[in-house]
């Protein structure tokens, strides 16, 4: 049998996490302590309600920070490690809560709580993509336009889309593609995920700082991928995505 993950497994957290991390508990526990009175429980929905908060913010303080570590033997870990040190830090904080000490005992609650941490940590998987491809040519003809006898660089960009072999763009158009860049003319290209969302925030008018407020994202989180430090995981982009798309009232998509 596998031994069960423990957080002496798992890399080391930083002063700062660690300062973030009990910042995060005290929260929870004067949360709690509002809900009692005279050592007794006054709100119990409130209460789990609270519970339930808190253990996806925990959940997503350890995966986010375990998967910014670069050494892969920690990534098959990643999610069981987060969900089992998540619940572990909400029952914490219970015991250390006034009229807390049992309460968490009743074994729906215990499951309704850890199926809440599991449904969160199914938000960063991936999900599968979608096969457009067989689409794509099928609209393009029923817009009048021939992919095969049309445009190289369209007839290029459908075949890369679906995975096939690129066909080689004639001398022709790589003799102008050459020129152009000769003369400084920049051709476009997809920018990469640091570059795309440095230029949201301009567009915004948005400091890291307030894209960190209004994702719900740690700030020092949001440095890491402008520094392109770490990757985005799936929940996180689409986190960006949607303030993005809000604040500037456009559909916004981030490149992975």
């Amino acid at each position: 049998m596998e031994k069960p993950v423990e957080p002496s497994d798992m890399p080391p957290l930083t002063e700062l996490e660690h300062a973030e991390l009990r910042a995060m508990e005290r929260e929870l526990r004067n949360f709690l302590s509002s809900c009692a009175l005279d050592y007794s429980v006054k709100d119990p929905d409130a209460a789990f309600e609270y519970l339930r908060t808190y253990a996806v913010k925990f959940f997503d303080f350890y995966y986010n920070y375990y998967d910014t570590v670069a050494n892969e033997t920690y990534r098959p870990h990643l999610r069981s490690a987060s969900e089992k040190f998540a619940y572990r830090r909400v029952l914490i904080c219970m015991e250390n809560s006034r009229a807390f000490d049992n309460f968490l005992m009743s074994s729906s609650r215990a499951t309704r709580l850890k199926t809440t941490i599991s449904e969160n940590a199914d938000l960063y998987e991936p999900l599968p993509k979608p096969n457009l491809a067989p689409t794509i040519p099928d609209r393009y003809a029923a817009a009048g336009v021939d992919v095969a006898s049309g445009s190289p660089l369209l007839k290029a960009a459908v075949d890369a889309f679906a995975g096939r072999p690129t066909t080689p763009l004639p001398p022709e158009v790589v003799a102008q593609m050459e020129a152009g860049k000769a003369a400084g003319i920049r051709t476009a290209s997809p920018l990469s995920f640091p570059a795309e969302l440095r230029r949201l925030l301009e567009e915004a008018q948005w400091t890291p700082e307030e894209v960190a407020e209004e994702t719900n994202i740690n700030w020092r989180t949001v440095y890491r991928h402008l520094g392109g430090e770490v990757r985005p995981n799936p929940k996180t982009r689409w986190a960006y995505e949607r303030a993005f798309t809000e604040r500037l009232g456009k559909q916004t998509k981030l490149p992975k």
